[in-house]
């Protein structure tokens, strides 16, 4: 690769050398050019690089672009149409990029779905509560209610003890009417 940019020189003809060798090369007045020389031309660096680090490239090249090619013109020279979407390249890269957006897309959902279904046993469950404190705060004040009128009904009832008054009431009416006079 230190020899980029590559020197190349080409040539179709086999040239004959000063010591009687048949060589590719190209003969000038001041010499000869041989191809396969490495000293004259870079060609066989150029080769060596392209047949072993490009080599799997250019099979994969010919197979997938340039034979698919000439499949498709023979068939539509034969008149057999195909659908195109068949013989479509799929990208692992990308087809996991769009499975993994895809999933995303579920898990928001549920996510969503999730919220929601909470959000409404927290509102139930809120209601619940609230409907039970506030039934308990009306039973606490009928009884507060109760207990006040009992303390009233004592107080009255105490009141007319002392002053010497009979007690009228349901009491003394179950008991025959018996007053303390």
């Amino acid at each position: 690769m230190s020899k980029v940019p590559f020197a190349v020189v080409g040539a179709g003809n086999e040239i004959t050398t000063a010591d009687g060798r048949k060589v590719r090369g190209r003969a000038y007045p001041w010499g000869i050019i041989e191809v396969d020389n490495e000293e004259h031309c870079d060609f066989v660096k150029l080769r060596q690089m392209l047949i072993r680090t490009h080599m799997e490239e250019l099979k994969e090249h010919t197979n997938n672009t340039l034979y698919e090619n000439y499949r498709t013109d023979k068939l539509i020279a034969m008149g057999v149409s195909q659908d195109p979407s068949v013989f479509k390249e799929v990208n692992p890269a990308v087809k996991q990029e769009e499975e993994r957006a895809l999933h995303e897309q579920k898990l928001a959902k549920m996510e969503a779905e999730m919220k929601m279904v909470f959000q409404q046993k927290v509102t139930e469950k809120e209601s619940k509560l609230k409907q039970s404190e506030e039934e308990l705060y009306a039973r606490h004040r009928e009884m507060k209610e109760q207990l006040e009128r009992q303390r009233m009904d004592l107080e009255e009832k105490k009141q007319r003890i002392e002053s010497g008054r009979p007690i009228e009431g349901k009491e003394t009416k179950k008991r025959g009417g018996f007053s303390l006079r």
